[in-house]
């Protein structure tokens, strides 16, 4: 009997674990940028190496603190472009993981 109730406890808590990494692809797209809404045509970008930024809920906001309108996305947006120097990010997809956001995508300088 003692034997069964570390095994349900293991059970339990690889199932717990398992929950809170897991990732949800929630939004693929081309492009996304928080600094920039278009550019002028003919301008050109170098692509600067993969980007993998996280934002979670509860975190200090980085974006504009007043504006009640920004979500995690936005966050981990202005989050991915600020670490990587990035005017945008292509290739763009979004996962939830947990109460975070994560962006992966290509950094364009």
């Amino acid at each position: 009997m003692k034997y069964a109730n570390v095994v349900i406890a293991a059970v339990f808590s690889l199932a717990f674990f398992s929950c809170a990494t897991s990732r949800t692809l929630i939004l693929s797209t081309p492009a996304v940028s928080m600094t920039d809404y278009s550019f002028p045509p003919g301008t050109t970008f170098k692509a600067s190496g993969e980007v993998e930024s996280t934002f979670c809920q509860g975190d200090d906001a980085i974006t504009n603190k007043g504006d009640r309108n920004v979500g995690l996305m936005d966050e981990v947006i202005y989050k991915a472009q600020q670490d990587s120097g990035a005017r945008y990010i292509s290739q763009a997809q979004f996962f939830t993981q947990g109460k975070c956001m994560v962006l992966e995508g290509t950094a364009m300088k």
